[in-house]
């Protein structure tokens, strides 16, 4: 499979159980709808709830295919970063490090519950073993 951003390879990653996807040229990360979902079964996580209030954000068209569906990607502006987010399979690219510094905001800020109760400790778990 190849990086929607830079054409690069993506290699699977796992982390507590749960599959996902690194560039290995940009350092992007790949979550799916499965994988979101696959979450609910670990911790106290929603991923339809996560996935209703992304789709909720306003967002901008991109040039970008879904590495699942084939449909463009949409930019979604969270805590100030541009995560893009497919609106048809419910997939999510992280760039380069906006995993991780959308994780560190949301500890530093205390508002770990804003789009929904837990994810951010599930996501800050993922990241640290990507």
């Amino acid at each position: 499979m190849d990086c929607p951003k830079c054409k690069g390879t993506l290699r699977v990653e796992q982390a507590e159980g749960h599959i996902g996807f690194r560039c290995e040229l940009c350092k992007g990360i790949w979550l799916s709808n499965k994988y979101l979902k696959s979450l609910e079964l670990t911790h106290d996580f929603n991923a339809e709830e996560f996935i209703s209030q992304l789709g909720l954000l306003p967002r901008a068209k991109l040039k970008i295919l879904c590495l699942e569906c084939s449909n463009n990607l949409y930019e979604v502006s969270v805590s100030g970063l541009e995560i893009d987010f497919c609106k048809s399979c419910s997939g999510i690219w992280f760039d380069k490090s906006e995993l991780s510094r959308l994780i560190t905001q949301h500890k530093d800020s205390g508002k770990g519950a804003v789009l929904v109760s837990g994810f951010f400790d599930v996501l800050s778990a993922i990241a640290s073993s990507l």
